[in-house]
């Protein structure tokens, strides 16, 4: 699948070198979800990962007899599944498509394959992830700032 064009705006594609790029090219496969189908679901294993390359994705919980709670959204050029790299492998969130969604489709066991003979390949996408990984952990910590921090006075 060719990943040209969302190479230098994607946080997945833009920090790899040119081999490692062309590796996960080499094993990219074109997705399509509709509104509202289910991408993945939490506590099922985290086995591929996602460059979503057009609509939206939400990431969602539900908590014992709750309403589902959407955590967050992520758009054109986002890296969706976090799960896959490091143990358990199980994904943490249910991610549903908001709209209709193409996607970059990465199954992970070629990729940890790869990884487990080239710790430069393991290195690039360990900070990748750890990086996206700390991103998000700084919106949700702002969102529950937003949400909460108005009762702690």
């Amino acid at each position: 699948m060719n990943l040209e064009p969302w190479r230098a705006r994607s946080p997945l594609l833009s920090p790899l070198d040119d081999r490692a790029f062309e590796f996960l090219e080499s094993v990219a496969e074109p997705m399509r979800l509709s509104a509202g189908e289910v991408l993945f679901r939490a506590d099922t294993p985290a086995n591929r990962f996602f460059l979503i390359t057009t609509g939206t994705i939400a990431l969602t919980i539900t908590p014992p007899s709750e309403p589902t709670v959407t955590v967050q959204t992520f758009g054109e050029n986002s890296l969706i599944g976090l799960s896959w790299l490091l143990p358990p492998h199980r994904w943490q969130w249910t991610a549903r498509a908001v709209d209709d969604v193409t996607l970059a489709l990465f199954d992970a066991n070629p990729v940890l394959a790869a990884c487990e003979t080239d710790s430069d390949l393991y290195r690039q996408l360990l900070t990748v992830v750890a990086r996206e990984s700390g991103r998000r952990l700084q919106r949700l910590r702002i969102r529950f700032l937003d949400l909460y921090g108005k009762d702690q006075k």
